[in-house]
């Protein structure tokens, strides 16, 4: 197995600093300071790691065998949406709705990386989402649907009759 800093990682992606920091809507000076600290936030380095293209995991190994460590960078999201499939849900923050708009939404599918969750309304229009962006699941108290709490917004687009994922 390879072990490389993360430049190295970015230099062997063949992608340059100013790549990774549009991918991350970060300066070029932060992307710099990431790939140099000795001290960084797992959260950062997976979404780092995430703009090269790549998927991170954290294992811990043991004489005996090899555990994934979960829940550290956001990767118990996925269970909670697994547990959720084509269970009912409220995505927020939203833009002020228009006409007759209920924030209902369905949890449809998960991509097969992981990566993209979809959510459909009841009328069949859908929305992708990366899961990196989903920051909160609040649960259901009646008579209140869960929530699942986004990074950005949904927004309504006119032109195409879908749902999209809008920074």
């Amino acid at each position: 197995m390879d072990e490389l800093t993360l430049d190295q990682i970015r230099i062997s992606r063949q992608l340059t600093q100013a790549q990774i920091s549009q991918a991350l809507g970060v300066t070029q000076a932060a992307v710099s300071k990431l790939e140099f600290r000795s001290d960084s936030y797992i959260s950062s380095v997976r979404k780092y790691i995430e703009a090269l293209g790549g998927k991170m995991e954290i294992r811990a190994i043991f004489p005996d065998k090899e555990i994934k460590v979960r829940g550290l960078d956001g990767d118990d999201m996925l269970d909670v949406l697994k547990k959720m499939l084509y269970q009912s849900c409220r995505l927020g923050p939203l833009n002020p709705a228009r006409g007759n708009f209920q924030n209902r939404f369905t949890v449809q599918s998960i991509s097969e990386d992981d990566r993209i969750v979809t959510f459909e309304k009841d009328n069949g229009d859908g929305v992708h989402v990366p899961v990196r962006r989903i920051r909160e699941f609040v649960p259901a108290v009646a008579p209140k649907l869960a929530l699942f709490v986004l990074d950005g917004h949904v927004q309504w687009h006119e032109d195409i009759l879908r749902w999209r994922f809008a920074e």
